[in-house]
């Protein structure tokens, strides 16, 4: 073999599968998942500590709005008509159900904010799943008495103006078709894309469930390492090619 063949040999490279670096390269592919699932995880854990903030401060606020209601209703005098003992009944369900769910949204949130890590966190909202929506059940409970009393309220005080009592009426109604279509929408979008990681009814396998699978083999057009053979295996390389 000339100097220049020589030459020619020990500059070639070649794609070897067999040499391909599975481990090494998986490994670090690994870290990324790992990586991205507890940036997940993370996000979902702050996004249901906040719902259970926001459901007990708004449960909190409403709750005092049909208590101040409950107290200027004269329900112990003779003139009290069965309009003005359902509204006051709906007040003081409305008043527990709101209590109920401020003070279980407290609870719930002290629970999950104790857990040392965010992916214990969901973990623990998923063993309490059902437990975790009480608040919500109970705040709409309390927001429909609240919004029933309120209409039993003024058509009971508007008695001697039909129009008046028409008008009240009409907006009192709206607004509670409106407040029940949103809660329809709402209830259903929420089961149509249920978090697997909190939700034992879904069969769907989150980001966070991939840690007990295999890793993911990088496809070889994108993963593949130039590498040399030996001076004499490429000289023969070389030389079957010739």
């Amino acid at each position: 073999m000339t100097k220049k063949e020589q030459q020619l040999a020990a500059t070639v490279e070649y794609n070897d599968d067999d040499d391909f670096d599975d481990e090494e390269v998986n490994h670090g592919n690994d870290d990324n998942d790992e990586d991205d699932d507890d940036e997940i995880i993370e996000a979902k854990y702050e996004k249901y500590r906040d719902d259970q903030t926001n459901t007990g401060v708004i449960a909190a606020l409403l709750g005092g709005f049909a208590l101040t209601n409950s107290w200027e209703m004269d329900v112990s005098g003779e003139e009290c008509t069965t309009i003005d003992l359902t509204a006051y009944c709906l007040a003081i369900f409305s008043v527990h159900a709101f209590t109920c769910s401020a003070l279980t949204s407290a609870f719930l949130y002290r629970s999950l904010t104790k857990q040392a890590t965010p992916r214990e966190g969901l973990e623990w909202l998923k063993r309490h799943h059902s437990l975790a929506q009480g608040p919500w059940y109970k705040f709409i409970f309390g927001t429909l008495c609240y919004l029933v009393s309120v209409i039993l309220v003024a058509w009971s005080a508007l008695g001697k103006s039909t129009g008046a009592r028409a008008a009240t009426l009409a907006a009192g109604i709206s607004g509670c078709v409106v407040v029940c279509y949103t809660i329809i929408v709402v209830h259903m979008d929420a089961h149509s894309h249920s978090d697997p990681d909190t939700d034992p009814r879904s069969n769907k396998t989150s980001a966070a469930n991939k840690r007990g699978m295999p890793p993911k083999r990088i496809p070889n057009s994108k993963s593949k390492r130039m590498k040399k053979k030996p001076i004499a295996a490429r000289t023969r390389q070389w030389e079957d090619q010739q």
